[in-house]
């Protein structure tokens, strides 16, 4: 992960995301979510010689809104941690 001196923010590859969101998430999802054709407001990219980072605040809150979205409509797979922490319960 790469802290931006001038903003703070958080940058990290699609591999360093999936680490630090949760094991539900995927390297594919995080790359889905930065793919305008697929997203009305796609995650921001940055591109270096040695890869593409995606910031890490939102890629935060594109995952809650996903997820938020799956709970109020009912489509779209569950997250894993749901799922045990609901067949736990």
């Amino acid at each position: 992960m790469i802290r931006d001196p001038r903003t703070g923010r958080e940058w990290g590859t699609a591999a360093q995301l999936a680490a630090r969101l949760g094991p539900d998430i995927t390297v594919a999802m995080i790359r889905n979510w930065a793919n305008p054709k697929r997203e009305a407001n796609p995650l921001s990219r940055r591109y270096d010689r040695r890869g593409v980072y995606y910031p890490l605040d939102e890629a935060a809150a594109m995952e809650s809104a996903k997820r938020k979205s799956k709970e109020e409509t009912g489509k779209g797979r569950p997250r894993q941690l749901d799922a045990t922490l609901a067949a736990a319960a």
